[in-house]
């Protein structure tokens, strides 16, 4: 068969891109480890810029199941506040349980809050104190840090 300048642009195009597989596996990231690096690289803007004037004014959040005391995870909240020099304007608790957090009546009080500028940030003993699915989490993570507030655990999301 003769070469023809009709087909010449499909060579061309098979030299520029080559179309093997990659050698050897594929690396993915544990989802735990992925929504820690979100939640550093999302709260960076919100740390970087300390009030010159006062503490850091922060909310201590916690979820329990109805009945369950929140004595416990406020006492760890506040030590790692007073760790880091913050001051716990706010403690705001749930009693119902791990369910959605539109549906929890005290953390829609927490995110306006610190939406409203009146809270620097929130204090959670874990991630699924936020929110027990990670999609939601990472969207509850977006709008508060949007508006410049952070989010601080007391177990990394990266422990499993």
């Amino acid at each position: 068969m003769r070469y023809d300048e009709r087909t010449a642009w499909m060579d061309a195009e098979n030299e520029r891109y080559d179309y093997r597989e990659a050698a050897g596996p594929r690396y993915y990231e544990p989802h735990g480890l992925y929504l820690y690096r979100t939640r550093r690289r999302l709260n960076q803007q919100a740390m970087n810029m300390k009030p010159p004037h006062r503490a850091r004014r922060v909310v201590a959040y916690v979820c329990t199941w109805p009945g369950e005391d929140p004595g416990p995870a406020y006492a760890r909240l506040e030590q790692l506040a007073a760790d880091r020099g913050w001051e716990v304007r706010y403690r705001i608790h749930d009693d119902t349980g791990p369910q959605p957090s539109p549906r929890r009546p005290g953390w829609a009080r927490t995110r306006s809050l610190c939406v409203r500028g009146f809270a620097d940030g929130v204090l959670l003993t874990d991630r699924h104190q936020l929110d027990p699915d990670p999609g939601r989490y990472e969207e509850e993570l977006r709008l508060l840090t949007g508006r410049l507030a952070f989010v601080q655990l007391c177990v990394s999301e990266a422990v499993p």
